[in-house]
């Protein structure tokens, strides 16, 4: 499949409406591109707007069931798209102060969408996708590589290694602000437990 003009990042799976089987890419170029896998083809015109190399892509359902993709960039934001319009659907989400190495979708046990980004700023946010509104802040040791989700639960990578975080939906709630904040600290039990490697933790 041609069209990048720079090194490929990210691919990424998802599922239009349908169950349309879609690909999501990330280049240094700059672009987010979606293209039919099995046709070769793409399906809308190259996503436009990061300033820097897109580093990561994930996709996601949106709380009205739009399929959206989520990236993330060395430009240090993360954007939200819909991929069959062609067409961002929020500004920039903007509060990182490194590159993005990693983006994921979690979801409440009501279903809603919760975007988590690392990144090279050694934090991990977690973000509510519909304001653009940073959650949670969470603070690493070292350089965020790699980030999952399931749900509640993140894994994070790093260079210390593996750690996997469940988040308390609660307190993510209610620390949920109505527009998004310079900087935000994790409410007390956000962060609700979690392993790495083989001692438990908790973090507060």
């Amino acid at each position: 499949m041609a069209g990048h003009v720079g090194a490929v990042n990210s691919v990424a799976f998802g599922a239009a409406p349908g169950g349309r089987l879609l690909l999501a890419t990330g280049s240094e170029d700059r672009t987010v591109r979606i293209w039919d896998p099995l046709a070769g083809v793409p399906v809308c015109p190259p996503l436009t707007g990061h300033t820097a190399g897109v580093s990561s892509v994930a996709f996601g359902l949106g709380s009205d069931g739009r399929l959206l993709v989520i990236s993330g960039s060395d430009d240090r934001t993360v954007r939200i798209w819909d991929p069959l319009a062609g067409e961002a659907v929020t500004e920039p989400l903007t509060g990182h102060g490194g590159w993005v190495t990693s983006v994921a979708v979690g979801a409440t046990s009501e279903g809603a969408l919760l975007v988590i980004s690392g990144a090279g700023d050694k934090t991990v946010r977690v973000w509510e996708p519909v304001t653009g509104a940073s959650m949670l802040t969470l603070r690493r040791t070292s350089i965020v590589r790699s980030l999952a989700a399931a749900g509640l639960t993140v894994a994070v990578g790093d260079d210390e290694g593996v750690c996997v975080i469940e988040l308390d939906e609660e307190a993510v709630r209610q620390n949920a602000p109505s527009s998004p904040p310079e900087h935000l600290e994790p409410a007390p039990g956000a962060a609700r437990r979690g392993r790495h490697g083989s001692r438990g933790w908790l973090r507060s």
